[in-house]
This record gives C-alpha cells, sequence and structure tokens, in this order.
C-alpha cells in the first residue's frame, strides 16, 4: 500500500515537471523579451516571491501558535524547497537585472540573452519549489 502511494506520487511529479518543462519549451520559442523588459520582469519576480515567501511564513506562524506546531512549519518540506528557491533566485535576480540595464543603456536589444534569464530565472524557481531539487 506505502509503495503504491510512492509509485503514484511519482507518476503525478513526473507528469508536472513534464508538462512544466514543455510550457517553458513552448515559451522560450514564441516569447521575446528586450533587455529592459527583462529587467523589469525579473525585478518584479524577485520581489513577488519575497513578498509571497513572508506573506507565507507569517500566515503559518500566526495561525499555527504553539511551539510544537510552528517546528513542524518549519520542517514543511514544500516551505523549506520554496525557500531554498527563493534564496538562490534572489542571487541571481540582481546580477541579471544589473547586467540587463546595463544592456538596455547602452541600446542593444539582447532579446536571445533577455528571454533566456527571464524564462530561465522563472522556470527554475517555480520548479525548484513545486517539485524540488531532483537527487541524482
Amino acid at each position: 500500500s506505502q509503495k503504491l502511494k510512492q509509485l503514484k506520487k511519482r507518476e503525478v511529479t513526473d507528469s508536472f515537471t513534464a508538462e512544466l518543462t514543455t510550457t517553458i519549451i513552448i515559451m522560450l520559442t514564441t516569447t521575446s523579451f528586450n533587455s529592459l523588459q527583462g529587467a523589469t520582469i525579473i525585478a518584479a519576480h524577485a520581489t513577488f516571491t519575497k513578498v509571497l515567501l513572508s506573506f507565507t511564513l507569517r500566515t503559518y506562524q500566526y495561525f499555527e501558535w504553539d511551539e510544537k506546531r510552528l517546528s513542524s512549519v518549519a520542517s514543511n518540506k514544500y516551505i523549506e524547497q520554496f525557500e531554498k528557491a527563493q534564496i538562490n533566485e534572489s542571487e541571481y535576480a540582481a546580477l541579471l537585472v544589473g547586467i540587463l540595464l546595463y544592456l538596455a543603456s547602452t541600446g542593444n536589444d539582447a532579446s536571445t540573452a533577455a528571454t533566456v534569464s527571464v524564462v530561465g530565472q522563472i522556470g527554475y524557481v517555480w520548479v525548484r519549489a513545486l517539485v524540488g531539487y531532483p537527487a541524482l
């Protein structure tokens, strides 16, 4: 019974990962951003993930008031995955925004670099937050 549950959960995760990967590939082939748009989208996404994580943690802390429940929130797998994804996102967002703003200020459109940066940044964060980091 336990193995069957694990297999079903893995099938759902694999199916979700495949659909998300397909969506990212479609976005890469059909969407194009210039460097200023890319910088704006990445900065907005970085702000959104920070606010969302803070809101999620504060909501859990508000409703889970005793020590035992608060420690279970800290060990919640999904919150931990999202927290790690958001930390990684914040490390690269500033660098990507700076590079894309520099390219925009020099008049360089850099649509391929901007599009790959946006899709890669947003795709990585949400795949890691929702699916987790793959164990190799």
